[in-house]
């Protein structure tokens, strides 16, 4: 875990780990500067719910729309308290096709700003 000792190291780390399976730069970008990656750096890389995704991302196609479930759930969960908003995000099927699939037919312009919308708040910075 020496990696974890060295923030920027393990933010490339982390960019990298999501963008083997996350197929939207953009989203990945906005998840490595947010609290998302805060989260698992102070953590230490424990297998909580950053971890989790992670492992998913290597399985099949299913194991990674499950990981784009978790991410997603996750990610709301970063603007907005109310947990079922940001379960009904996490299951938004056009979102995680978009993420794991490439699918930009199933949603059109930036993730973030489509979770933000249909949480009808501002996008995380």
């Amino acid at each position: 875990r020496s990696w974890l000792s060295d923030k920027e190291k393990a933010r490339l780390i982390f960019q990298n780990r999501l963008a083997e399976f996350v197929l939207d730069p953009e989203f990945v970008a906005v998840l490595c500067q947010g609290p998302l990656f805060d989260r698992f750096f102070a953590s230490q890389g424990d297998a909580g719910d950053m971890g989790e995704v992670l492992i998913l991302g290597w399985g099949s196609v299913e194991s990674r729309m499950d990981a784009a479930r978790k991410l997603l759930l996750a990610y709301a969960g970063t603007l907005t308290q109310d947990p079922e908003a940001a379960r009904r995000v996490s299951e938004n099927p056009a979102l995680a096709r978009r993420l794991i699939l490439g699918e930009k037919e199933a949603l059109r312009g930036p993730v973030a700003d489509a979770v933000a919308g249909l949480l009808a708040c501002k996008k995380s910075p």
